[in-house]
């Protein structure tokens, strides 16, 4: 089974909660899951908070850890004092990313309230180097 990869972008925070609690539910069921947060520019206690739950649901059905990618310094800073890195494996880049020369399905989250935010256009190939070991979504969400 491919990991799937869900991108996210902008800022989360309590306007966004309801959408956000919606969409990591979802999330929740799959079974390999990878967060990619590189352009996510904050996240604020209630979707932490959203994070957690997702996360308890998913050790519930004894899925593994899921995969935070970011480099992002104010997140890494949250993630770090809060231990969620003990929580979540946090990665740097796709690169470390297991499987992910293997091919991966991406799917769009919805951007977060910075209204400045946006998925890059070329996220494959950024992230990947190409875009053929990536099967996109049918789900893509508003960029």
């Amino acid at each position: 089974m491919r990991p799937v990869v869900v991108v996210f972008a902008g800022e989360y925070n309590v306007n966004s909660k309801a959408r956000l609690h919606r969409e990591l539910g979802r999330l929740s069921t799959k079974p390999q899951l990878v967060l990619d947060f590189s352009e996510v520019t904050y996240v604020d206690s209630t979707c932490v908070a959203e994070l957690m739950r997702m996360e308890q649901r998913r050790m519930v059905a004894g899925f593994g850890n899921t995969i935070i990618v970011t480099q992002t310094a104010v997140l890494l800073r949250i993630f770090n004092v809060l231990a969620l890195d003990r929580i979540f494996r946090v990665v740097p880049s796709m690169n470390d990313v297991a499987g992910a020369d293997e091919g991966l399905h991406v799917e769009y989250a919805f951007c977060g309230e910075d209204a400045s935010a946006r998925v890059p256009q070329d996220y494959e190939k950024a992230r990947f180097g190409s875009a053929e070991s990536v099967s996109g979504s049918a789900r893509a969400a508003s960029r």
